[in-house]
């Protein structure tokens, strides 16, 4: 992004880090709420403080004359950084390892009995299934359900991911094409602009740290009204303040969303769904 090689080059880029977030927040999703109540809303709210300041900064850069692309170096830096902190967070423990290798084994354990169950009932046909002395387990039982096949069949998951994906293309939409609208309709100080993105997502990490209990109905209702304002009412300042107000209400949408699959989907398919959403 920082060498500025042209719009084929920043789209490959833009892809392959939109990749690497979603690895990332999809593990996240199902590991944070299992350590903190509410944590999804702290989790998504700390990433709106990050996207509240990157526009100021990047608006700073601009307006100084210095080349936009410089901009990434910095971001650049802070990747490396944040790397540094998730291997130093999650780096396993000497006890992690030895639970790991513990229940990998007792699985192994339990597929191999299943399976030499299973072989001892078929060679004496006359047997019923009852009289074996080991459990008849099916190898694919003993493993775990194929979560991907019973996650895909759920509607729910996929109402939530449907959901997810309406709401995920307007708040992208909102906080994206807001400065080319303001700047080509309001004719607004392109030294300026950028910080109603900063409104945006300023308005948004509150919300989301607070956490909401008014339900979605509440907040597209309020958003689409403040969309409304946006392009009825002729006003730099208004505009302004409405982007602002739509982050805010846009806040807890998403990871109420995420909580309440979680809440409403069975456990072995929440790593799945929560990806697919």
């Amino acid at each position: 992004m920082g060498s500025e090689r042209g719009f084929a080059s920043m789209m490959i880029a833009y892809v392959i880090s939109a990749f690497a977030r979603s690895f990332v927040a999809a593990t996240l999703n199902v590991y944070v709420p299992f350590v903190a109540k509410g944590g999804l809303g702290f989790l998504y709210g700390f990433n709106s403080v990050g996207s509240f300041v990157a526009p100021l900064v990047c608006q700073s850069i601009i307006a100084t004359g210095i080349r936009w692309a410089n901009f990434y170096f910095g971001s650049l830096v802070l990747s490396a950084l944040n790397t540094s902190f998730i291997v130093y967070a999650f780096w396993p423990t000497q006890g992690e390892l030895k639970g790991d290798a513990e229940l990998a084994s007792q699985l192994y354990r339990t597929a191999v009995a299943a399976s030499d169950a299973a072989s001892s009932f078929v060679a004496t046909p006359g047997r019923s299934p009852t009289s074996s002395t080991a459990p008849m387990v099916r190898k694919k039982d003993a493993l775990g359900p194929r979560s991907y096949t019973t996650a895909l069949k759920n509607l729910q998951m996929w109402a939530a991911a449907i959901f997810a994906c309406i709401y995920s293309g307007s708040e992208s939409a909102t906080q994206g094409f807001i400065v080319v609208y303001l700047l080509g309709t309001r004719h607004a100080n392109p030294n300026t602009v950028g910080y109603v993105t900063s409104g945006f997502w300023g308005g948004m990490a509150i919300s989301r740290c607070v956490w909401g209990y008014l339900g979605h109905i509440f907040y597209t209702v309020v958003a689409f009204v403040m969309h409304l304002l946006i392009l009825l009412v002729p006003s730099f300042v208004e505009n302004a303040i409405s982007t602002a107000v739509i982050g805010a209400v846009y806040g807890p949408i998403f990871p109420s969303n995420l909580d309440s699959a979680r809440d409403l989907l069975p456990t072995e398919v929440h790593l799945v769904s929560l990806a697919v959403m």
